[in-house]
C-alpha cells in the first residue's frame, strides 16, 4: 500500500515537470479555493411560526408593548459591529382581513413619518410582493450629524407584523448588503403550525 500511495506522488512529481510547473500550480490554485464552511445560526420561534438563520445565537430582548399586543424581539451584536434582530407582534384582524395578511400604503406611510420625525433619512425604499415592504436608512442618532446605515424589512402576514434589521453599528460605514440579503432570505414560515 505505501509503495502504491509513493508511487502515485511520484507520477505528480513527473506530471508536474513535465507540463513546466503548470500541473503543480492548477493542484495548489484548488487548494487554496476550497470553501471554508460558513454556518449560521437556524433560529426557531417560540411559537413555531418562523425559522430564521443568524450569524450566532441570538438573545431574547426585553419585549415592547405595540399597539395591540406586546413586541417579543431577538437580536445580536456580532464582533465585526453588524446588528441582526426581529420582532414580532400582532396586529388586529378587524373586519378587513387583507389588512392582517398583506402590506398597504398606510403602514409604509406611518413607517416614513417615524423615520422623519426620528431624524431617519430613507435612502431607499422597494416593495418587495404583498407582504414585504423595505427601507435602507441612514439613522442620524446622534448630536454630531454621524449616521448609522441599516436596512429594515417588514412583513405582515397571517395578523403578525415582522420587521427585520441588519445593518452597520459603525457610524459612516455602509451595511454589507450581501450579508443582510442572506439574513432577510433565510425566513421561513413553518406552515403545520
Amino acid at each position: 500500500m505505501k509503495l502504491r500511495i509513493f508511487t502515485i506522488a511520484l507520477a505528480s512529481l513527473v506530471l508536474a515537470s513535465l507540463y513546466g510547473g503548470a500541473f503543480a500550480q492548477r493542484t495548489r490554485t484548488r487548494k487554496h479555493n476550497i470553501a471554508t464552511v460558513d454556518r449560521w445560526y437556524v433560529f426557531f420561534s417560540p411559537d413555531g411560526d418562523f425559522t430564521l438563520s443568524f450569524p450566532q445565537k441570538p438573545n431574547r430582548e426585553p419585549d415592547g408593548q405595540g399597539p395591540r399586543t406586546p413586541i417579543n424581539s431577538y437580536g445580536l451584536y456580532t464582533e465585526n459591529r453588524m446588528r441582526f434582530s426581529i420582532n414580532v407582534q400582532g396586529l388586529a384582524e378587524g373586519p378587513i382581513w387583507s389588512l392582517a395578511n398583506e402590506w398597504n400604503d398606510g403602514y409604509a406611510q406611518e413607517q416614513l413619518t417615524r423615520d422623519r420625525e426620528n431624524n431617519r433619512r430613507v435612502v431607499h425604499t422597494k416593495r418587495i410582493d404583498k407582504h414585504t415592504f423595505e427601507a435602507e436608512i441612514w439613522d442620524a442618532g446622534t448630536d454630531t450629524g454621524e449616521s448609522i446605515n441599516y436596512i429594515r424589512r417588514t412583513i405582515v402576514r397571517r395578523a403578525r407584523m415582522y420587521t427585520l434589521l441588519c445593518g452597520s453599528e459603525i457610524y459612516g460605514r455602509k451595511v454589507n448588503k450581501s450579508i443582510c440579503r442572506r439574513f432577510f432570505d433565510s425566513m421561513r414560515y413553518l406552515e403545520n403550525k
